[in-house]
């Protein structure tokens, strides 16, 4: 595959920064993936998605480089492009993106950390958006990938995949139905990050809607080898107290997330700690 304009070649992986999209390609692969470091011929990536496939790989794997292989990465970051605006259009055109307002925030997220714009473009005008829409969909699980879930389920499903997309310093805002009795499940939903009132509105349109008891904000502070750290408030003003929110509501909802089993590391703190002030959710 002859490199695009927008495409650098790398001489060493060893001066690759961490979190930065690479694509390597020779011998009939192409793939790229978010560099997390190298080991010998090997190099850890997160969110690998096979091109030549249009498959979503693995959240985290190993790409052991062979004779012949080719590491590239982009001139641009995607929200640093000037095709950024066009390339935001291509995917908000999508009638999958369309009918998954809940998804959209955390699909625009990984289109913006997994592509170049310039790259999305390119597909558009080469009628290879396959590349790109396939992956979202195994990712997400929805069109052609949605798994038959039962609701009490859904909701779960959905969260995962939103927590699996977060960077370091992203957040969502979430709702949640946290019952005074252990012996009840709690519920947690969220729609990126919508305002509550406009969250709970989404929810209301879902098979799976509760009337929620807690409200608030998750946000990623740390991922180390794959396992994310979130802050978790209660701090809602639409469902909840705000800024004067206790300790014990977030971690009421901290406490419930671990009954989730997501495989993340979630810390409680007090009024809206995990986000801040400056809005009023």
């Amino acid at each position: 595959m002859p490199p695009a304009s927008y495409m650098r070649q790398v001489e060493d992986i060893r001066n690759i920064a961490d979190g930065t999209l690479i694509r390597r390609t020779g011998q009939g692969t192409d793939q790229q993936a978010l560099f997390r470091g190298a080991d010998g011929d090997g190099i850890f990536v997160a969110h690998a998605i096979d091109l030549d496939k249009c498959t979503y790989e693995a959240e985290s794997a190993v790409m052991k480089l062979r004779e012949g292989d080719v590491i590239y990465r982009y001139a641009h970051r995607f929200t640093d492009s000037p095709a950024r605006v066009k390339a935001e259009q291509v995917l908000g055109e999508w009638s999958l993106y369309r009918k998954s307002p809940a998804l959209q925030a955390q699909m625009s997220a990984f289109t913006r950390a997994l592509y170049a714009a310039e790259q999305v473009l390119d597909m558009k005008r080469d009628d290879t958006l396959r590349q790109l829409f396939v992956p979202l969909q195994m990712k997400f699980k929805i069109g052609k990938f949605m798994e038959k879930t039962d609701g009490a389920r859904a909701w779960v499903e959905l969260l995962n995949a939103q927590l699996s997309t977060l960077e370091k310093g992203d957040h969502l805002t979430y709702i949640a139905l946290i019952p005074q009795q252990s012996s009840h499940n709690p519920c947690i939903y969220s729609a990126g990050t919508m305002p509550h009132q406009e969250t709970h509105k989404r929810l209301d349109g879902e098979e799976f809607r509760f009337k929620p008891t807690h409200g608030g904000h998750i946000k990623c502070v740390s991922i180390t080898d794959s396992v994310k750290t979130f802050l978790v408030d209660a701090g809602s003003n639409y469902v909840g107290r705000g800024v004067k929110t206790p300790f014990s509501y977030a971690d009421a909802v901290v406490k419930a997330l671990y009954r989730l089993d997501l495989g993340h590391t979630y810390i409680p703190v007090e009024g809206r700690g995990a986000f801040g002030t400056e809005q009023s959710y």
